[in-house]
């Protein structure tokens, strides 16, 4: 016990002052449910929902860094420059196999609105968390018209109905040495730059439609819902797109009797055009890199499952405190044990599947998602019977988003600082702004470049010959979120022997070397037969030996970076 209790001892003040943090920002979300009873509006709980997740982007940093910015920024830029089917902005030559169809969309409005992506991105997930509100109070309607549910449903659903998400809770887990997931939190993905928000939207109006498969049997309206949403969600964000079909082929089995059978040919048939559809689409968009999950290994397994049993604890233990109630819900039953199943499917396929960087907890997500409907339908009966209990209750599943908030506003930090002019992203560092300025003034809009900074992509919008870290080894945040390695390795499936040797050719080149050998040397040759290359040299002495070199020459000068570019064929590639 002492093994357990020894480091929150330790960690008590910080755990105390993260509490406190985290207190005023939940009462505020907590007044939220009840004003929004109040008023009845979905309108109005859509603007109360929105008030939070706005005002995190009043942060410049964040509203340009986010957690992923830059990258995402990368892609919205290259398919800016070059249309459809982009290349790896990191990865010179190589197809780009992150899902793009939202970045698409994005880049239109670019050249559209001449407004830069930072914008649209939020304006876009503001527009996506207004239609996920409506989506949700509709699947809560068919449950209660009561709006002290409805209301509570939502949030249950937004916040994720688990007091583990984040902030202290979460922190003592992590000290205790159990396994814990901070992601969870559906609202945290509106207030990010990504693509997450009308994956989460798509996935709810298919949700929608399968609720509504469930109560009225198989009709063209529904089916249209689900079709709709299930495209929607392999096209904006395809990581939801098996719980989303889980919800497809769930409800047959819930649907009214004596249409169980035609519900579930249709439910199949359904999963299996849509499937054909979006495999025309990865053909079209070569997506999938990443993305193809792999079995988990036993490790793995009691990994997940000690992630799933604590977010599972709160909303469990009121469930089977009320399984008399669900046992006598009459008509809502089939809808509740509907949503209780598939939230058990999701989890299930958490266990199971494993992708790049732990993205399954996605579908632990999903399924706390729906659980916050029933969530929202047990906490409505407590609030008649213990008032103060079911305040208390809201409070802990609220805490923390509350947290998040507080976390986002005292002490996120970026390195460097960055603004928006026009539809560019621009450094309001002058002297390393006039360098990207430059390179996006001129030079070839197909030129490849060599630095040790991530910057030139979503700055000048060109391309790199391979990544490499850069600011990201600092303790502040380089807008990029990850590194390179996990980018090129795990999202976009690139050859893991190919990214290491560009990055040694790179990284000699940039120590003002040209190395002595053709191997590494070779696919760089291959790319300069097609394109210019260009080496950006931000230390002195290495810029003296590249112009030494006589192979490459000095094209640019900006306060200590020189930019060169490699004119000839070195002796050792012609042997």
């Amino acid at each position: 016990m002492d093994i357990f209790l020894q480091p929150l001892v330790r960690k008590l003040p910080d755990l105390l002052e993260q509490a406190g943090m985290a207190f005023l920002p939940t009462l505020p979300l907590l007044g939220m449910v009840f004003l929004a009873a109040k008023l009845r509006s979905r309108w109005g709980l859509a603007v109360m929902v929105m008030i939070p997740v706005a005002a995190l982007f009043a942060n410049p940093d964040w509203r340009i860094f986010s957690h992923h910015g830059l990258m995402h920024f990368s892609i919205v830029y290259e398919l800016y420059q070059q249309g459809t089917l982009p290349e790896n902005s990191l990865f010179a030559g190589e197809s780009l196999r992150y899902p793009y169809g939202y970045h698409v969309v994005v880049a239109f409005l670019v050249k559209l609105l001449n407004a830069a992506p930072s914008w649209l991105f939020i304006f876009g997930n503001l527009l996506a968390l207004a239609l996920l509100v409506f989506l949700l109070d509709s699947s809560s309607q068919m449950i209660s018209q009561d709006w002290k549910f409805r209301s509570a449903a939502v949030m249950f659903c937004l916040a994720g109905p688990s007091i583990f998400t984040f902030g202290p809770l979460l922190r003592m887990l992590d000290l205790m040495g159990i396994p814990a997931e901070y992601r969870l939190i559906p609202l945290h993905k509106f207030t990010t730059v990504s693509s997450n928000p009308l994956g989460l939207a798509f996935f709810a109006l298919t949700l929608l439609g399968a609720m509504k498969a469930v109560r009225d049997g198989t009709q063209k309206a529904t089916l249209l819902c689900m079709a709709t949403g299930l495209i929607g969600v392999r096209f904006f964000y395809p990581v939801y797109w098996p719980v989303a079909a889980l919800a497809v082929l769930t409800a047959p089995l819930f649907s009214v009797t004596e249409q169980k059978l035609r519900s579930a040919i249709g439910a199949c048939v359904l999963v299996a055009l849509t499937g054909l559809l979006t495999l025309l689409m990865i053909q079209w968009f070569r997506w999938g890199g990443g993305f193809q999950g792999l079995l988990a290994g036993p490790r793995h397994l009691l990994r997940n499952s000690a992630v799933i049993l604590p977010n599972i604890l709160l909303m469990g233990l009121l469930l089977v405190w009320r399984r008399s109630r669900l046992r006598e819900s009459g008509d809502t039953r089939r809808l509740l044990l509907f949503l209780l199943c598939f939230s058990g499917s999701a989890l299930l396929l958490y266990l199971v599947a494993h992708l790049p960087t732990h993205a399954e907890y996605k579908y632990l997500s999903a399924g706390l998602f729906t659980s916050g409907i029933v969530g929202g339908w047990i906490w409505r009966q407590l609030l008649e019977k213990k008032k103060l209990l079911a305040l208390l209750v809201l409070f802990l599943t609220l805490l923390p988003f509350g947290a998040y908030l507080a976390d986002r506003h005292s002490r996120w930090k970026a390195v460097g600082g960055l603004k928006t002019e026009g539809k560019f992203i621009v450094r309001t560092s002058k002297e390393e702004q006039d360098l990207y300025r430059w390179i996006l003034e001129r030079t070839p809009s197909d030129a490849v470049f060599i630095d040790d900074e991530m910057d030139i992509p979503p700055l000048s919008h060109r391309v790199l010959f391979i990544g490499l870290d850069g600011r990201y080894h600092t303790r502040l945040h380089n807008g990029w979120g990850m590194p390179v390695d996990s980018i090129l390795k795990a999202l976009n499936g690139v050859d893991p022997q190919a990214v290491e040797k560009r990055r040694r050719l790179a990284l000699t080149i940039l120590q003002g070397e040209v190395p002595t050998a053709s191997p590494d040397w070779s696919e760089l040759e291959h790319l300069r037969a097609s394109r210019p290359i260009y080496v950006v040299s931000r230390n002195g002495k290495s810029s003296q030996k590249l112009a030494a070199s006589g192979l490459l020459r000095q094209v640019h000068s900006s306060k200590g970076v020189e930019v060169f570019q490699i004119a000839e064929e070195p002796h050792f590639a012609r042997q």
